[in-house]
């Protein structure tokens, strides 16, 4: 993610750039800007560096919350069909 590397001076992406820094395409980054923080600035989408970077984090400790509850319902299923 050579964009969003802290040794970068940037403190702002363009679409392109994020999406470039993200390894997804710039549709989706466009597609998803309501979740992604961002702002307009004379019509330029530009995304914080820092807020993807928490975005990110978030979204990914999220993911794997939720496949822990789904793995943790599973088992408790499995247990009670075993006790039936």
């Amino acid at each position: 993610m050579g964009e969003l590397d802290s040794d970068s001076m940037r403190i702002a992406l363009g679409v392109r750039e994020a999406a470039a820094a993200l390894g997804v395409s710039e549709g989706l980054v466009r597609k998803c800007l309501s979740e992604l923080p961002h702002m307009r600035l004379r019509g330029r989408v530009l995304l914080p560096v820092d807020g993807l970077k928490r975005w990110l984090q978030e979204r990914c400790r999220a993911e794997q919350q939720s496949s822990r509850d789904a793995a943790q319902e599973i088992l408790d299923a499995i247990r009670r069909d075993s006790n039936e």
